[in-house]
């Protein structure tokens, strides 16, 4: 508040006007003084269009929509839970709406400016991004599908939830202080956005309700299926092998025929089923950078990563013998399959569970929420 109107205290008047000598509160009557106030702002002087202020045990009190808005403000005044709000204007206009069963929640635009900014605080190379419509749009989703998670979370997810922000709130500021030291200091980063440790901790918890929540909507059954779709698609499939390439260019970059790649890797085939040691017969001939100094061998690798014609090979070469000359973008392979492996669901659960929970949260957006929102008056 500007220097020429502190000492007074702002109380919740809202515009009200004070006739009497004597004013009420929680039911019972006070004695107030009235006299003559002049209101200065930045030297130039407003006078409110109704109310008038109060003195009541050595404390000014003033209209408080009045002082709000001299100072461009905008107030806002809840019923339900009798709490006043001064906001920049337009930070109290409702731009969102949504009913989850009997329940039904609005957004701000203040909360969504918030989210926003504690995004900005946890990454400042968001500020860039301050004013974008679609970010702010994205946070207003976001915070609308963490507000419809919290009222579908049940007594004990939200208590656990609230024990851990204060500790997590904790380990943020360490770990701000580490990225972030000589640039960025902790308290005058959240005054700079306007925030409390309050609005971080809020979002702390919320985002714990979110993961907690979406953690119990994969069930055992749900993981097992996707495992077996995921062993199907040979995803987490591990092996280990040893190839030749002949690429379709030589050591000196020279371009390599089709042709003249495929009659090399024959003719190193054919020294390999001659008995001629495999390491050997790789540094003779293999034009793979990545296995040419270690005969060859990729170790328990995934699978997944190989491009296809390589991976079909891997899949269904028998083991320990090589295989004829398999083709690929890079040319010809040789290819000796010495193991495969198959993880077991428990060593992969955790990816698997991720993955399911990222879905969820997909669908919550994509699905639920636009089908819960309400259309605004």
């Amino acid at each position: 508040m500007n220097d020429k109107v502190k000492g007074i205290i702002l109380g919740a008047l809202l515009g009200s006007a004070i006739t009497g000598s004597a004013a009420y509160a929680s039911g019972a009557q006070i004695e107030v003084l009235f006299r003559p106030l002049t209101y200065l702002f930045d030297g130039v002087e407003k006078k409110p269009a109704e109310g008038t202020g109060f003195i009541y045990e050595g404390s000014t009190y003033v209209p408080i929509r009045f002082v709000s808005e001299a100072l461009g403000k905008e107030v806002g005044w809840d019923d339900a839970t009798g709490t006043i709000s001064i906001d920049e204007p337009g930070a109290a206009a409702v731009v969102a709406a949504y009913k989850d069963g009997e329940r039904e929640l609005t957004v701000a635009q203040r909360a969504v400016n918030k989210r926003a900014s504690i995004i900005r605080l946890l990454n400042p190379s968001y500020d860039q991004y301050a004013e974008d419509p679609g970010f702010l749009s994205q946070m207003k989703t976001e915070l609308a599908a963490d507000l419809i998670i919290e009222g579908r979370a049940d007594a004990g997810t939200l208590e656990s939830a609230a024990a851990e922000a204060a500790a997590e709130l904790d380990k943020l500021k360490k770990d701000f202080d580490l990225a972030f030291a000589g640039q960025l200091e902790w308290a005058s980063r959240l005054s700079q956005l306007k925030l409390a440790e309050s609005d971080v901790q809020n979002y702390i918890r919320l985002s714990a309700v979110r993961i907690a929540y979406l953690d119990k909507q994969v069930t055992d059954a749900k993981l097992e299926a996707a495992y077996k779709d995921a062993s199907a698609a040979h995803e987490f499939d591990k092996a280990t092998v040893s190839h030749i390439l002949v690429g379709l260019t030589d050591e000196s970059g020279a371009a390599r025929t089709k042709e003249d790649a495929l009659a090399r890797a024959k003719e190193a085939l054919a020294k390999l089923k001659a008995g001629e040691d495999f390491a050997k017969t790789v540094l003779a001939y293999s034009d793979d950078p990545g296995s040419k100094n270690t005969g060859g061998k990729y170790e328990n690798a995934a699978v997944s990563s190989w491009v296809e014609g390589f991976r079909k090979a891997v899949l269904e070469q028998p083991l320990d013998e090589v295989g004829e000359p398999v083709e690929t973008e890079y040319g010809y392979h040789i290819i000796r399959v010495e193991s495969r492996d198959v993880p077991a669901l428990a060593e992969v659960s955790g990816t698997l569970k991720n993955r399911l929970m990222n879905s969820a949260y997909k669908n919550l957006i994509q699905v639920d929420l636009p089908g819960l929102e309400q259309t605004l008056e």
